[in-house]
C-alpha cells in the first residue's frame, strides 16, 4: 500500500490560511454592514409612508353569545 503523505502545518502555511480566513470574514462583514443599512433605509422608508404595522392593532370582532342577541332583539335593537 502506498503511504499518504500528509504535509504538516507549517508557520508559513497556518499564517496564510489564517490570513484567507480573514480576508473572507472582513469581506462577508462588508457585506453584512451593507444589508444592514438598505434594511435600515427600508424600514425608515416603511415608517414614514405609513406601511409600518408598528402600533397598529386589529382587534377581531366580538362574537356575541345567543343571550346577548336576544336581548337585544327583545330591547328592539336590532330589526329583525
Amino acid at each position: 500500500m502506498a503511504e499518504e503523505k500528509t504535509e504538516e502545518p507549517t508557520k508559513e502555511n497556518t499564517l496564510q490560511n489564517a490570513q484567507e480566513i480573514l480576508s473572507k470574514l472582513e469581506e462577508q462583514n462588508t457585506r453584512m454592514e451593507k444589508n444592514i443599512e438598505r434594511a435600515e433605509k427600508l424600514a425608515a422608508t416603511n415608517l414614514l409612508s405609513g406601511n409600518a404595522n408598528a402600533g397598529k392593532t386589529t382587534e377581531a370582532p366580538k362574537e356575541e353569545t345567543p343571550k346577548e342577541y336576544a336581548d337585544k332583539v327583545m330591547a328592539g335593537e336590532m330589526n329583525v
